[in-house]
């Protein structure tokens, strides 16, 4: 019997408004890497009928040309649509305290306030 060879997929695609204004930076080795954080709102209605409301925050990055590309465009409070891969980080702050994040590496944006769109590529 043959091996399930299960694809090795990692895509989200997410929409919402910029939280902060992208930082961009030169790394030591002559890369762009620019990030800023989305915030994606989701509601429904709870068991009473009331609706409720939940934001769940996500740190972007974009590397490259991208990034220098897309910098005077991710402006706080921007509507996006964006595609990329996700993964989850984890840290220690200036406290000692383990911190943990979504990051999602975009490889589409797409600013819904303009009519362009940038793919990564």
């Amino acid at each position: 019997m043959k091996e399930l060879r299960f694809p090795k997929i990692n895509q989200i695609t997410i929409s919402g408004h910029v939280t902060k204004d992208i930082m961009i930076k030169l790394l030591p080795s002559g890369k762009m890497v620019g990030d800023f954080n989305i915030a994606h709102n989701s509601s429904w209605k709870d068991s009473k009928g009331d609706w409720q409301e939940k934001a769940s925050f996500y740190k972007v990055v974009v590397w490259g040309k991208y990034a220098e590309a897309i910098g005077n465009l991710i402006i706080k409070g921007t509507p996006l649509i964006i595609s990329g891969a996700i993964e989850k980080e984890e840290y220690k702050d200036s406290d000692g305290i383990t911190k943990r994040i979504t990051k999602i590496t975009a490889d589409s944006i797409h600013v819904l306030s303009k009519e362009t769109e940038y793919n990564n590529g």
